[in-house]
């Protein structure tokens, strides 16, 4: 199940069933379900301080992931809460010149592909990171 919060912005126009659908074909793909996951869409501000707080960074990001799965239940479940810049989003989208809904369905599979156990801190990670979130925006325009 997917769920979907705002704080201090707009919910992005998302075609919900649709998001979902594609998120469990890319999980399946990767040999994972859905278990629960919550999307908070938050402005720049909001971003910062959760920056602060759980990572101790002083500086905006697009995204933060953090797997919450319970106890007991199989690594190849999905859990976890993802916070999403719309402030970084936007920018992202104007600086790489593609439209606010492809930088928008690139943010939201990134977060699952984190939950998937993809990290993207070294330049071999982020390659793997991009080559996943290519093949997944592939996918989803064959379920559109």
């Amino acid at each position: 199940m997917i769920s979907y919060s705002v704080e201090n912005t707009g919910m992005p126009r998302i075609k919900k069933r649709l998001v979902e659908r594609w998120i469990e074909a890319v999980l399946q793909e990767r040999g994972y379900e859905l278990g629960e996951v919550n999307y908070r869409f938050v402005d720049d501000t909001t971003m910062l301080k959760e920056n602060q707080r759980y990572l101790g960074h002083d500086f905006y990001t697009d995204i933060l992931t953090f797997e919450n799965r319970p106890f007991g239940v199989s690594e190849k479940v999905i859990y976890g809460d993802i916070i999403i810049s719309t402030d970084r989003v936007k920018e992202n989208a104007r600086n790489l010149k593609v439209s606010y809904q492809e930088e928008l369905h690139r943010v939201l599979i990134h977060g699952m592909l984190h939950l998937c156990g993809l990290n993207d801190i070294t330049p071999e990670e982020e390659k793997a990171m991009h080559l996943a979130e290519d093949k997944a925006l592939q996918l989803l325009h064959t379920i559109q």
